[in-house]
């Protein structure tokens, strides 16, 4: 037995050699693919779907997508929400980070459409997978972009970041951002908010009655 690990060490060296290369051999390009308007209708069919709660339909048009064109950022971002309606929040983590590169070294190219709100969908699923200081430095860069954002995906970012500062009693920090996704019409925001508010008045009676004795 022991005369065969040599030869086993250097069969498992070799097998990382080749994923390391099949790695390689995988970089982002930035050129849409020749049917590029086809994938994005097939895109538009799995949102749909996604929505209408076909899961599994909206899922194998993303997968056969991804099989093909692995780096596809929609593709990949929408896996990810696939993932993560689905709870699977630790596996959605990674085709939205991968969907993040993409972005990052494509964003300059023309003919690459970004869209910031995956920062918030990440953000999201690291806070739930109890990671709340990359939560909030994803939720920190979508709101850096938020002149990108529709008004709807910057108060839904402010709502959960607000969300991740009340978790953690930074109730100053929490209460603005809550105020300002409330009054655009978060109801997650004003659900959070009135919370913040009643934990806010609780301590105070609290505190009222432990001077008073």
């Amino acid at each position: 037995m022991a005369a065969a690990l040599p030869s086993l060490a250097r069969w498992s060296a070799s097998l990382l050699l080749v994923q390391s290369l099949a790695h390689a051999q995988s970089p982002v390009d930035c050129t849409p693919p020749a049917n590029a308007k086809q994938l994005e209708t097939r895109l538009d069919q799995a949102k749909k779907d996604r929505i209408a709660g076909k899961r599994d339909a909206a899922a194998s048009t993303v997968d056969s997508i991804l099989a093909v064109n692995p780096n596809y950022f929609r593709a990949l971002y929408t896996k990810g929400l696939l993932l993560a309606d689905e709870h699977n929040f630790t596996a959605a983590e990674t085709p939205l980070q991968k969907a993040i590169e993409v972005q990052q070294k494509c964003a300059s190219t023309p003919q690459f459409k970004s869209d910031y709100t995956v920062y918030n969908t990440l953000g999201w699923v690291q806070l739930v997978n109890g990671k709340p200081g990359k939560a909030e430095q994803s939720f920190n860069t979508a709101l850096a972009h938020a002149d990108q954002l529709s008004p709807a995906s910057v108060a839904r970012t402010k709502s959960n970041l607000g969300y991740l500062y009340f978790s953690n009693g930074e109730f100053s920090k929490a209460q603005p951002l809550l105020q300002q996704a409330a009054a655009a019409g978060n109801a997650n925001a004003a659900n959070t908010l009135n919370t913040l508010n009643q934990a806010q008045q609780i301590y105070k009676e609290s505190a009222a009655r432990q001077a008073a004795k």
